[in-house]
């Protein structure tokens, strides 16, 4: 990717509504269309750089999508694919790990969400010693996503892989040649993850990563840095942070 382009923050107006604005990363000040405003739209403006993932996807021929969680980014995604008319979505996460979409069985509100932190806390001791590639928690399960993303007819450009990520091989990695990564796991070792994306990755690819401000990315981002890894990166501070990099 040549990160010499220009990247923006745009807004545009719903023409269906015109008291509602859309804000949206973008790159050389291309518009996105209906399709994807509406996505961003559907979380209230949390999620502009749904507006970046369609233009990156247009430019795309080959993208690997790690984490699918509700399938909010990858439709953002495979609309860039779909309008484009060509390439192609793989994307790898585990069916539901975790009981968050089990309805709580608690009397009371109180009740509630102490049986949620109380799992929130379980997660957060249990997650990084397994050091699972995979979505945990959400708000939907990836199987139903799937099914959800097939029933939009995007079938022809997206394949889903039901895997732990660090269960796959390398040389498969470098056989997909994938030109585009976007990583949106819930925390794991992320400098162990980068070490197996540069070691299974052709030079050139573009890496998108999700979350950008928390803790385990921040670090294994650094890692990136200090390791002379990343050839190049740009970091976007909105929401909950994106940053991209490209390989040496």
């Amino acid at each position: 990717m040549d990160f010499a382009q220009t990247f923006s923050l745009s807004t545009t107006i719903r023409p269906s509504k015109p008291q509602v604005a859309i804000d949206y990363l973008t790159i050389d000040e291309a518009p996105i269309p209906i399709s994807v405003q509406r996505l961003i739209w559907e979380k209230k403006n949390a999620y502009p750089y749904f507006g970046l993932l369609y233009l990156l996807a247009l430019r795309a021929n080959n993208i690997l999508e790690l984490g699918i969680r509700s399938g909010r980014s990858t439709r953002a995604l495979l609309l860039g694919l779909r309008d484009s008319g060509f390439g192609h979505l793989t994307s790898i996460d585990l069916p539901e790990l975790s009981p968050v979409n089990r309805k709580l069985r608690a009397s009371n509100y109180r009740e509630q969400f102490q049986q949620l932190f109380s799992y929130n806390d379980f997660r957060n001791w249990l997650r990084p010693r397994f050091q699972t590639g995979a979505t945990w928690i959400g708000d939907s399960s990836t199987d139903t996503t799937v099914k959800r993303l097939n029933r939009l007819d995007f079938d022809k450009y997206f394949s889903y892989k039901n895997s732990d990520f660090f269960d796959i091989e390398k040389d498969w990695l470098l056989d997909q040649r994938f030109d585009m990564v976007y990583i949106d796991f819930d925390p794991c070792d992320f400098t162990r993850l980068f070490s197996h994306l540069r070691n299974g990755s052709p030079t050139k690819t573009t890496f998108v990563i999700h979350n950008a401000k928390r803790v385990d990315e921040k670090k294994g981002i650094e890692w990136l840095r200090n390791n002379s890894i990343s050839r190049s990166d740009r970091t976007f501070e909105i929401g909950s942070g994106l940053t991209l990099f490209c390989l040496d």
